[in-house]
């Protein structure tokens, strides 16, 4: 669709120009427009996220943010990056000079918490899922259930109201968290703060090599 496509070209023109290193002296700086390609397996419009200096491009395609799926731009082509969630969903943030590329995404350690909240068991939880690719790191939001309802107070799904099942998947999360050595933040802070922390925990790791 053509009105994706501008969209993309003008979002990739707006990442350029944040890219763009500070100078200190007046000097001419150029800058070219480059039309992002569109997948063809995107129901909605696609959303730039990042560039780095050799022109790679990431973001993610799909039908809204719960149900999207991380992509590349790079050398004229699009590449879906996928999702692991069986379905859900996984946003590309960041590249660097080096093409490496932050995915987040959700699944094995969800899908443990909310199976074992149900009575499940842990260990089986994990060994079927040992199949999957291993993060690079795990941060835990770690906030009580009755915080989480005073700042989304509308709007909750059947999971969401069911605050003794939250509190079980408080506890799996604080268990994997432990076992496993997650960066666990405590997001009973406001949103800046937890932003902070994040950012402290996570940019280290992502360097140029």
């Amino acid at each position: 669709m053509m009105t994706t496509t501008r969209s993309l070209a003008a979002a990739a023109l707006t990442l350029a120009v944040l890219a763009a290193p500070r100078v200190a002296d007046a000097q001419t700086i150029r800058y070219r427009v480059v039309q992002l390609a569109e997948i063809a397996s995107a129901e909605t419009s696609c959303v730039p996220t990042a560039i780095n200096a050799n022109g790679d491009v990431v973001g993610y395609c799909g039908a809204g943010g719960d149900a999207a799926f991380a992509v590349l731009w790079r050398g004229g082509t699009v590449v879906n990056l996928g999702r692991l969630d069986r379905g859900t969903f996984s946003h590309a943030f960041n590249i660097s000079a080096a093409g490496d590329i932050i995915v987040s995404d959700r699944y094995r350690a969800s899908s443990i918490a909310y199976g074992e909240a149900q009575g499940l068991d842990a260990v089986w939880l994990d060994e079927i899922q040992r199949g999957l690719p291993i993060p690079g790191i795990t941060v835990l939001l770690d906030i009580a259930p009755e915080t989480a309802v005073s700042r989304k107070s509308a709007g909750r799904d059947k999971y969401e109201r069911d605050l003794e099942l939250l509190a079980r998947v408080r506890t799996s999360y604080q268990r994997q968290a432990a076992a496993q050595g997650w960066v666990r933040i405590n997001a009973e802070a406001g949103k800046d703060e937890v932003a902070r922390l994040v950012e402290a925990a996570v940019l280290p790791r992502f360097v140029r090599r």
